[in-house]
């Protein structure tokens, strides 16, 4: 049952993530002509993350019971169900997962203009909601709620990070195209200079949230936790340089048939496949114990 709970939330994780970027990109930084050119594009990796998201937090409503109960019985067990999403902190917040993962789907299932803000509401939610459950609600009083709103603004940023990289590879494709040029370039821009913002606010929410966790416990290299930790630093840092390649030398390769378009693309993919193991390595360590 463990390790099917850190399947289902390496996928609930990513689809929040990618729901969030998709919808930030789509809703607030895509100039009008280029989101209808990437609307079909957005869409198809948009709702599929939605049915994700809702039939991962189904699932882990039906874990989370059996775990809390007696095993896979009570997973499945309708009382135990409405007991946990009643009578727990992770069932109050998971009533709220449920409603915004269902709203997602119906509206990324319709072809209506002005979805894409409605999603980057809704995602925002979503994601800034996983910060209020697992290792943020062992602290009370004050300490809880700095560590609460660090752990949502660290999802956030990260989700505007992690999950803009594929929009962007949406993007990169559309500057093939001249008329799209102008338009794509607009949306590099603003990504470059929102990006900065969300890479400074993952590193100090990290460090902010590592040392609240780890203030009384201590540095121990024989901890699982702190070695699952460590290999998440390590893996974000490698993601930081490959940023600062991507804009710093990529990007101004670019113009005048430069080879930076397509350097660009390879340097993103490598963030995405980076931003994937960081995903994996969270959904472990929500599980753990730091101590």
């Amino acid at each position: 049952m463990e390790f099917a709970l850190d399947v289902l939330r390496f996928i609930h994780y990513a689809a929040a993530l990618q729901l969030f970027g998709v919808g930030v990109f789509q809703g607030l930084m895509a100039p009008g002509e280029l989101r209808r050119h990437l609307d079909g594009s957005s869409r198809a990796l948009a709702l599929p993350c939605a049915w994700l998201l809702l039939s991962s937090a189904i699932a882990l409503l039906a874990l989370m019971a059996g775990t809390m109960g007696e095993g896979w019985a009570d997973a499945v067990d309708p009382a135990v169900l409405f007991l946990v999403l009643r009578a727990t902190a992770f069932g109050n917040v998971w009533i709220f997962q449920l409603i915004l993962a269902l709203l997602l789907v119906l509206i990324l299932s319709s072809r209506k203009q002005g979805k894409w803000l409605s999603t980057a509401v809704l995602a925002t939610l979503a994601l800034g909601s996983l910060g209020l459950i697992g290792h943020a609600t062992i602290e009370v009083g004050a300490i809880g709620i700095v560590s609460r709103t660090s752990q949502v603004l660290h999802l956030l940023a990260s989700g505007f990070w992690i999950g803009s990289l594929v929009p962007l590879l949406f993007c990169f494709r559309a500057m093939l195209a001249s008329e799209h040029e102008a338009s794509a370039r607009v949306v590099l821009q603003r990504f470059s200079g929102f990006g900065h913002v969300a890479v400074a606010i993952v590193i100090a929410t990290g460090a902010a949230n590592g040392w609240l966790l780890l203030r009384d416990t201590g540095l121990d290299v024989t901890s699982l936790y702190q070695q699952l930790l460590l290999a998440k630093v390590c893996i974000v840092g490698i993601m930081i340089v490959f940023a600062i390649v991507n804009r710093y030398v990529f990007m101004p390769a670019i113009p005048n048939g430069g080879p930076g378009l397509n350097q660009l693309r390879l340097g993103t993919i490598a963030e995405i496949v980076l931003s994937g193991g960081v995903i994996g390595l969270v959904s472990i360590l929500g599980a753990l114990s730091p101590s």
